[in-house]
């Protein structure tokens, strides 16, 4: 980074430190919102995590499990699959069970989690699994 730069990021810490809009620092600087938000973040050091929201209507439970755990966003997730990163709806509507996801795009995420297709695939979720084993041992007593 350059010192220019890093003076810039400076006085836009300044700036947000004194209350200013992410937006007003944006038009100070003439970059974008994001810009302002992503380079405060990164400057310190705060990540910006995966909204669980977006994920409310994931039928795949440790999918969304492990997106939530790694901080692996829709974007990141499009990333992984080989899908275009400018455009999250293709794999929001695989994440729903809208549509099928491909061989391709599942060995990439099962590469990339270490998950079994029968762990990452599951419906089921661990959930109604710890419900299924508390159910059993009521039984048996």
């Amino acid at each position: 980074m350059t010192c220019k730069n890093k003076d810039r990021l400076h006085e836009m810490l300044k700036m947000r430190l004194d209350g200013c809009t992410f937006q007003e620092i944006a038009d100070k600087y003439g970059v974008s919102r994001q810009y302002v938000q992503q380079s405060i973040a990164d400057f310190t050091g705060k990540k910006r995590g995966v909204k669980k929201s977006s994920l409310d209507k994931c039928i795949y439970p440790n999918i969304r499990k492990w997106m939530i755990d790694n901080n692996i966003s829709m974007v990141k997730l499009s990333k992984i699959c080989g899908l275009s990163k400018s455009c999250i709806d293709p794999i929001r509507m695989k994440l729903r069970g809208d549509r099928d996801f491909k061989i391709s795009e599942i060995k990439a995420m099962l590469k990339e989690s270490g998950g079994t297709f029968e762990y990452m695939f599951s419906t089921e979720g661990e959930e109604n699994e710890k419900k299924a084993n508390q159910s059993r041992k009521k039984e048996s007593i």
